[in-house]
């Protein structure tokens, strides 16, 4: 078994004032995935507000990284907007991390691999570390 870096994207998302840059989103954020299984981390801590729109575009940036095997998580959601994503009840479809670091770390190999290179859960580490 190799174990393979994942690269982790960390995009910030539009917030609710830009409706050009909002609807082109998912298509730049596509063109960003070139590869397999795409890890992508949204920063969502500049939305204000969250309204259907707005979720729908986070469903088609989703539907982009799922056609690839890939994964979104979401970053620094404020409160209010959470409560949007909460009432909608897609806050069921993505994961939701307080900082984009958590988030990173959620695409990170876990230490229960068996398996895993030594150097990898020192790398793990080390990235806590840093982030903390």
């Amino acid at each position: 078994m190799t174990n393979q870096q994942r690269m982790v994207i960390v995009e910030a998302f539009p917030d609710g004032s830009d409706v050009r840059r909002q609807r082109s989103f998912p298509r730049e954020l596509a063109g960003r995935m070139r590869e397999f299984r795409p890890c992508i981390v949204l920063d969502c801590s500049q939305i204000s507000t969250l309204d259907a729109q707005m979720i729908y575009i986070l469903l088609c940036c989703l539907e982009e990284a799922l056609k690839r095997n890939g994964d979104i998580r979401l970053a620094g959601m404020p409160a209010e907007a959470r409560q949007t994503l909460e009432t909608s009840g897609a806050d069921r479809i993505f994961q939701i991390f307080a900082t984009n670091a958590d988030a990173v770390r959620s695409f990170l190999p876990l230490r229960t691999c068996p398996g895993l290179p030594q150097e990898a859960l020192d790398a793990d580490d080390q990235f806590s570390q840093d982030a903390a």
